[in-house]
C-alpha cells in the first residue's frame, strides 16, 4: 500500500513536461561578470573571452590567468587536452583547435562547471 501511494505521488512529477527537455545553461548570456569555478570560486574566464559557438557548452578563447587552469592530455590516442581548475581540480572541459583568430583555441567549458560571479 505504501508503494502504491508513493507511486501515485511520483507519476505526476515525472510527467509534468512532455517530450525532450532543452539544455538548460544556468549562466546568463548578457551578463558581464567573470566566470568562476563552481566548486571553489577561483577566477577563470572573463566575459570578453566568451564567444558564441554552435555547441551547447560555453566557449572561451583564453582564461583570465593561465595559472588558474591546469592542462592534461585525455589519452594517448586523441589530441584533446582536458582543462581543470587549479584550485580544486574540477574538470572544466576540453580545448579544441577551431577557435577564432589569432589564437585558434576554443575552451569548451561545461556550463555546470562554472558560474558567474
Amino acid at each position: 500500500m505504501l508503494f502504491a501511494y508513493f507511486f501515485m505521488l511520483y507519476i505526476p512529477l515525472c510527467t509534468i513536461t512532455q517530450g525532450t527537455q532543452e539544455i538548460n545553461i544556468p549562466v546568463s548570456q548578457e551578463a558581464t561578470n567573470p566566470y568562476v569555478c563552481a566548486k571553489c570560486n577561483l577566477l577563470l574566464f572573463s566575459h570578453e573571452a566568451k564567444f558564441d559557438a554552435t555547441e551547447e557548452t560555453l566557449s572561451f578563447t583564453r582564461p583570465i590567468f593561465p595559472v588558474n587552469v591546469t592542462y592534461s592530455r585525455l589519452d594517448t590516442f586523441t589530441p584533446l587536452i582536458a582543462v581543470a581548475c587549479s584550485g580544486c581540480s574540477n574538470h572544466l572541459g576540453v580545448i579544441y583547435n577551431d577557435g577564432p583568430a589569432p589564437i585558434y583555441k576554443r575552451y569548451s567549458v561545461h556550463a555546470t562547471a562554472v558560474m558567474q560571479r
